[in-house]
């Protein structure tokens, strides 16, 4: 196949996806929406569509390289739009509140999950809060999360993105949250986290930039560029 045949049919794809994810609009948008992980509920949002609850496809049984990528990022694309598009309704909502004189219980409650999620200390409802959180509820660059599952989950033929959904190698600690790494240490406690699918996996990743304060606008963390001799609990990279 000529070069420039496959750069086409890497570039269409996502072109393709970048249109659809702009001009989607969700059909259900009542309430007892599939509202699991770690997004706080809210009635502006959406019920996630059935397409985003779909597990990772095999990857594996691709022989060309480039065919290998194109189907990757045409699964997980989309996957992102949408995560970016529901942060961007979360902080309309966010600046809603802003312009209030007083804030509701629910308010409340939905600013003090946000807060907790994100990491933010400031006093609740405050305007020290409110610029914290509208900083930490941003969109993550495509390219970014893109380039990052395809290295972290090895363009998702590694056990921990078949098994646990996990692209990106987030850590948990709790018993049974995941899948044990073959290299842990002994004493160790944590678990590669499974997720219930891919794109909660996306929308992990993206808290934890978020979380992270090195994390400015689409800036690369330094976490990224410089990385550490062992494993940081928020952002590992594992072999097994």
């Amino acid at each position: 196949m000529f070069p420039a045949m496959r750069s086409l049919m890497l570039v269409i794809p996502l072109v393709a996806f970048a249109i659809a994810g702009s001009l989607y609009v969700p059909s259900d948008r009542s309430g007892g929406g599939y509202n699991s992980g770690s997004e706080p509920a809210l009635s502006s949002l959406p019920t996630l569509p059935t397409w985003a609850r779909a597990d990772l496809p095999d990857f594996s049984g691709y022989r060309d390289t480039t065919e290998k990528k194109v189907a990757f990022f045409s699964f997980l694309y989309p996957r992102i739009v949408l995560a970016n598009s529901r942060i961007l309704i979360e902080r309309d909502y966010l600046d809603s509140l802003t312009r209030k004189d007083t804030l509701s219980k629910q308010e409340h409650t939905w600013l003090t999950a946000q807060a907790k999620r994100l990491r933010v200390d400031e006093e609740p409802g405050t305007p020290e809060q409110f610029s914290v959180l509208r900083k930490r509820l941003d969109v993550i660059p495509p390219s970014l999360i893109l380039a990052q599952a395809a290295n972290e989950s090895a363009w998702g033929t590694s056990r921990f993105a078949l098994r646990g959904n996990n692209l990106f190698g987030q850590w948990c600690f709790s018993k049974g949250c995941g899948l044990v790494p073959l290299s842990r240490v002994e004493g160790a406690s944590h678990e590669v986290a499974a997720f219930p699918s891919p794109y909660h996996s996306v929308r992990a990743y993206v808290q934890n930039l978020n979380r992270h304060g090195s994390y400015q606008g689409c800036a690369t963390p330094a976490w990224m560029t410089e990385r550490p001799a062992t494993h940081s609990p928020g952002f590992p990279l594992h072999g097994g």
